[in-house]
This record gives structure tokens, C-alpha cells and sequence, in this order.
């Protein structure tokens, strides 16, 4: 009976997880990823920890199943990719030797969750649905800043000091270099690239190429992902998988009908 009733509690608590809409989870991986996790201003006691841009977090290996809260930072290896879904549908697809954070934070005027993804390094795919609880989400280079309003777009960041490139597959962005006030709309078919010279960042809005998409594509597929074998997690990434597939279609109907 105690058997039962700790599976039937770990049951609802998986569920419950899920239907906190700004929690992520990941339902496909290649390769090692790690998860960091519980910001703070102090090393966490036991456990790996690291220290990135003055804040410590504690190192978890992620997992099929492993849930990306308020503030963690996503990291893949050299030989690794992600996929993260949220409860809406929307998803990230995290390229090979990328790292991520995201946070979220009710307006104080809106009364609304706002979410702001930064990417560190690396490359990042997002499919946001122009409906849901990440509308009007902000993403974030090392010299750029994006209002995303329901796309389907691919962002990289070459380095830490490099340009950054988003390309946009449906829908459209607003493209701000840091420390300027002109926005650049990028629709689809296009990318905008953000360079620096000197202290100024500019925004130069180009053509995507061929080579652009076969790249979102390489960024966007995982050849080769684990398998599942907790029977829970299996059946909860199933759920998520049929959300993002609706989203996905639902998004193609909405710009391309």
C-alpha cells in the first residue's frame, strides 16, 4: 500500500511539474549535457558547483525527463544536442557545444510572466507559438536583443566575442543591437547579423542562404537520441512530443495557410 501510494505521489508531482507552463523539459537527447541549476551568491555545499559571470550553480548531468526551471543554464558538449518542450508545445532545439540560460519574471505593470532566453555560445532553434505564455519573449547575444512575437527562428552566436545570426523560418522578429535604439524586422527568408566594430554593434539584414538553412537543419536534428526507459518520463515526453507537433502545425497553418 506505501509502495502505491509513494508511485501514485511521484506520479502527480511529475504531472504538476507539467502544468507549470514556464518549466521546460527535456524529451530528446544525443550525447552529455550538464544542468545548471540553483543560482545563488554562495558555492553550494556537495556536489559539483561552477561559477559563471559571478554566480554560482550546482552541476547536474542532464536527463530524459529533467526539468529546465527559472534561471538554470543548459550546456551541451562538443558531440551533444537537446531538445526542451514546454507544457504549450513551444520548444528549443539546442545545438552542439551551446549553453543557454533562461529566466522569467512576472511585469509589474502586465501583471505577466516575461521570459528572457540568453544565449551564451553556440546555437539555439526555437519554435514559439504567437498565442502562448512565451509571446513576446525576449532573446539575448553578447550584442543583440530579440522580440519574439510567435515565430519559428534559428539563432547563433558564433563564440563569446563572435557575431550573432538569427534566421528567421516563419513569422517575424525585431532585431536590436545593444546600445542603440533602431529595431531591424527580419521576416521570413531573411537573417540579420549582428557585428561589432569598435563599441558599436550594427544590425546588417541579409538573405539567408542555402547553407543557413542546411545548417538550422544539422542544429535542429538529433541522429541519435537515448532511449527512454522509465516508463513515467516515457509517457510524459509522448504527451509533450504530441503538444510540440501541434504547436508546429498549428504555426505553419497561422503563416502559411
Amino acid at each position: 500500500m506505501f509502495k502505491l501510494f509513494t508511485s501514485i505521489l511521484t506520479f502527480s508531482i511529475t504531472l504538476s511539474a507539467m502544468a507549470i507552463p514556464h518549466v521546460g523539459i527535456i524529451v530528446k537527447m544525443e550525447g552529455k549535457a550538464q544542468l545548471l541549476t540553483e543560482p545563488s551568491d554562495k558555492a553550494p555545499s556537495g556536489g559539483k558547483s561552477a561559477l559563471f559571470e559571478g554566480v554560482y550553480y550546482k552541476v547536474l548531468n542532464a536527463r530524459l525527463g529533467s526539468k529546465v526551471k527559472n534561471g538554470n543554464i543548459l550546456r551541451t558538449n562538443k558531440d551533444s544536442k537537446a531538445k526542451i518542450v514546454f507544457k504549450n508545445g513551444d520548444q528549443f532545439m539546442v545545438g552542439q557545444a551551446s549553453a543557454f540560460k533562461i529566466d522569467w519574471s512576472r511585469n509589474s505593470v502586465k501583471k505577466k510572466p516575461e521570459t528572457t532566453v540568453e544565449l551564451m555560445y553556440g546555437a539555439l532553434r526555437g519554435v514559439v507559438d504567437k498565442e502562448g505564455p512565451r509571446k513576446n519573449s525576449k532573446f539575448k547575444t553578447r550584442d543583440a536583443v530579440m522580440g519574439i512575437r510567435g515565430t519559428d527562428f534559428h539563432l547563433l552566436q558564433k563564440g563569446t566575442s563572435g557575431n550573432s545570426v538569427l534566421s528567421v523560418l516563419r513569422g517575424n522578429v525585431e532585431v536590436q543591437a545593444k546600445k542603440t535604439n533602431r529595431n531591424v524586422r527580419v521576416s521570413k527568408g531573411f537573417s540579420a547579423e549582428v557585428s561589432k566594430t569598435g563599441n558599436s554593434p550594427k544590425v546588417s539584414l541579409i538573405k539567408t542562404t542555402k547553407a543557413d538553412l542546411i545548417k538550422v537543419h544539422k542544429d535542429s536534428e538529433i541522429k541519435k537520441p537515448r532511449a527512454v526507459s522509465d516508463a513515467k518520463v516515457k509517457m510524459e515526453i509522448e504527451q509533450l512530443e504530441k503538444k510540440a507537433t501541434e504547436n508546429v502545425l498549428r504555426d505553419i497553418n497561422r503563416y502559411e495557410p
